[in-house]
């Protein structure tokens, strides 16, 4: 097993979420093809109010997506050791800017 950094982060820093709908969803990771990757993910609301942020695993469908609560200033965990395999990919939307996203993968 081997540690490695979300691939839509830039040396390990955090990603702001920028998109607001599935269509616009900010990518977070991707899974290599033929790679297996264990995800945690943690997520931080730096507005004053509880904003909603939507994390979509392995597609943007409705049954691939759920939306999580965010209390302002407030590290939360999203993914607890997710298990995605083979190209799949985990974006993420929210109706604000104001949500930074990090984390790390085990790749199996």
């Amino acid at each position: 097993m081997l540690k490695s950094l979300l691939s839509s982060s830039y040396y390990g820093q955090q990603i702001r979420i920028l998109g607001s709908n599935t269509g616009s969803a900010t990518p977070i990771h991707s899974v290599t093809m033929g790679g297996t990757d264990e995800i945690w993910l943690y997520a931080y609301n730096s507005d004053a109010m509880v904003q909603y942020l939507t994390v979509c695993c392995g597609g943007t469908a409705s049954y691939n997506c759920v939306s999580i609560p965010l209390y302002p200033h407030v590290r939360t965990m999203v993914l607890d050791g997710m298990v995605l395999a083979n190209g799949l990919t985990i974006s993420a939307y929210a109706p604000a800017t104001t949500i930074m996203v990090d984390g790390f993968v085990n790749n199996l």
